[in-house]
């Protein structure tokens, strides 16, 4: 079988009538559909040969299968009937509840012929569009939408043979509903979900026919096309009756039952069971996540499993329910099936448990009868609306009694809506802007926040920088609140965080860190404007300057003695001469020289000198005047 995609249209709707039709052509009769293994031995000890079960009989089991979990859950609400495609359109039963039950059914249909013709299903059309515009017992003397299913079961040819019949079955529609207004006979078929399913024998390799999904333009017809092999077709319909009637598996595993052959000895049995989906939602709805779902072996569907509990009390009204549901089993001839059956009919009540996602385990569901009918309860596993309603401080992991209520009441206070007037521009964004701004970091619980806990210091700071703009002196005020965290962690002073869980395993430094972190989050949140961004500049330059000592107003002065501040660090070395920086070199030469210079003693001439050059025969000159003289 071929995994298939319903569509979203087939799947909520909730059809109240149904038409098999079913193809008894040559090639549904006499081709073998699926093997039967008979674990029986002849006199001479030899194994008998496996039966042949032809493609008709496939059919037939599906349909009744598909039919009887429909009346066990639905009984009385949707109807269904069969029509014979042979020679003639051949149908099997009506839109009556009396024979609405699978025995009835099986007595019409034991009356079939053999097939003598080939396929009759385009013929058989539109006696099943005139059964559906019939009205059932429900849908007399009321004005309702008549929303229907039909099912075309058989042997087609090629996709080419399913698309003329669906093209059939859209014509035949549309000249159906205009005879029914023109003559005010029937009911007008609003909306008609075509099922083609193609069924070929289990030794065929492929189908002929692939699968498709149509949508009509009208929106009055759904199409889909499958697939399937003559003996998978029973898990098939299984799979697709829970699909178009919003139905879920579950399987209560654990039952105890005594053993056939020992009747001392017991042993633990599982039974599939189907019911709504509802009987789920409610937990889903109710954040329970210990569902646990599971693939059925062999079927495209899941099943969630649930354990067997006897109470130890049979009162029934003890139980408080939300919700209750008919069942259907699965597979009703089995032995556990009939013992889990005839237990609950005999007035017994079947609790069954979930495990939770602690590890702990949760009655969920009751499994009991009413009426010799068998009902799946949806136990209440929250809080009762019979009881008074919670208080604010309990929330779903427990009681909780430091939630912001104040601040959470000042939020919505500054961002209610209010009437505005034609000149004010986009007001519906300026609002979306605002609640965004205002809960983009915004603590539930004061033990989750260290600006929460330190309210007393923080005084105006988280209330003035919600405004739009600031004045001077707000600025002020908010460095100052900056300052006074500085000044209390360069003195050592220890923060009011005791009510903060995860702050007990932490060091002071730690705390201050997170402190800072938040105060950054929520400034940069709003921070729109030139004032804004001041008293952030001055938080990023405080953390900055973490080895610097910031006094109460603000000024910076050396921190070398505080225990609180960080070692310096360590700047690279760098000579100057002059405003010049020298190389390495050239500084070792000058202290050589220098160091040089002081072993020996200077000559006058240098001396004399001073920073200037010293010049050498300072009299030669004179010395040559004198001597042209003479």
């Amino acid at each position: 079988m071929t995994k298939y995609s319903k569509s979203k249209h087939a799947i909520e709707m909730s059809k109240a009538k149904t038409i098999f039709l079913l193809d008894h052509s040559t090639k549904t009769a006499l081709n073998p559909g699926s093997l039967v293994d008979l674990e029986t031995r002849s006199r001479t000890g030899i194994p008998t040969e496996n039966v042949a079960k032809p493609v008709w009989t496939c059919m037939l089991e599906a349909c009744l299968e598909y039919s009887r979990i429909v009346w066990d859950i639905y009984p009385n609400h949707c109807f269904i009937r069969y029509i014979i495609c042979d020679d003639d359109a051949l149908e099997i039963g009506l839109w009556d509840t009396a024979s609405q039950n699978v025995n009835h059914f099986m007595n019409l249909l034991s009356s079939v012929r053999s097939a003598s013709s080939d396929s009759m299903i385009g013929r058989c059309i539109p006696a099943a569009l005139d059964s559906l515009s019939e009205p059932t017992e429900n849908e007399k003397g009321g004005k309702i939408k008549n929303e229907c299913r039909l099912i075309c079961i058989g042997s087609f040819n090629d996709d080419k043979h399913v698309r003329n019949l669906e093209v059939m079955c859209q014509e035949l529609l549309n000249q159906k509903n205009r005879d029914i207004i023109t003559s005010g006979k029937g009911l007008a078929i609003t909306c008609l979900s075509i099922i083609f399913l193609n069924v070929y024998p289990d030794h065929f390799q492929v189908s002929k026919v692939s699968e498709m999904l149509c949508v009509d333009q009208s929106l009055q017809t759904y199409t889909d096309v499958y697939s399937v092999r003559a003996g998978n077709l029973s898990n098939f319909m299984t799979a697709l009756v829970l699909k178009h009637y919003n139905l879920t598996s579950t399987t209560v595993t654990g039952i105890p039952m005594k053993e056939e052959q020992n009747a001392s000895s017991s042993a633990n049995y599982d039974v599939e069971i189907f019911h709504p989906s509802a009987a789920m939602e409610e937990l889903i709805r109710g954040d329970v996540a210990g569902l646990v779902y599971a693939v059925k072996e062999g079927c495209e569907y899941r099943t969630a499993t649930l354990k067997w509990n006897t109470p130890r009390v049979s009162i029934n009204d003890l139980w408080y329910c939300s919700s209750a549901y008919r069942i259907a089993a699965v597979d009703v001839n089995s032995r556990p099936s009939s013992c889990l059956t005839n237990f609950l009919l005999g007035g017994r009540s079947v609790m069954l448990e979930m495990p939770k996602p602690g590890g702990s385990k949760m009655l969920s569901h009751m499994l009991s009868s009413h009426g010799g009918e068998i009902f799946i309860h949806t136990l209440v596993t929250t809080r009762s609306i019979l009881e008074d309603p919670p208080s604010i401080s309990e929330g779903a992991g427990g009681k909780v009694s430091d939630y912001r209520i104040d601040a959470f009441a000042e939020i919505m206070k500054s961002c209610r809506l209010a009437p505005f007037s034609s000149v004010e521009k986009e007001p519906l964004s300026k609002a979306y802007n605002k609640i965004e701004r205002y809960t983009t970091f915004w603590p539930i619980t004061s033990s989750k926040s260290y600006m929460a806990a330190c309210q007393n210091i923080m005084g105006i700071f988280p209330n003035v920088i919600v405004k739009e703009n600031l004045s001077e002196e707000e600025v002020n005020q908010c460095k100052q609140v900056i300052y006074n965290f500085m000044g209390m962690e360069n003195r050592g002073d220890p923060l009011p965080v005791s009510n903060i869980t995860s702050a007990r395993s932490k060091k002071r430094e730690e705390h201050y860190k997170n402190l800072f972190t938040e105060l950054e989050q929520y400034l940069r949140a709003h921070c729109r404007s030139k004032q804004h961004h001041r008293v952030l500049d001055c938080l990023l330059e405080c953390r900055s300057l973490a080895g610097e000592k910031i006094d109460e107003k603000g000024v910076i002065r050396a921190n070398t003695d505080s225990p609180a501040s960080p070692p310096l660090a360590k700047k690279a070395f760098a000579v100057t001469q002059g405003d010049k920086p020298i190389s390495l070199y050239d500084y070792w030469l000058k202290n050589v020289i220098e160091e040089q210079s002081n072993r020996r003693v200077e000559l006058v001439g240098r001396i004399k000198a001073g920073e200037g050059i010293a010049k050498l025969y300072q009299n030669l000159e004179s010395e040559r005047n004198l001597v042209s003289q003479l």
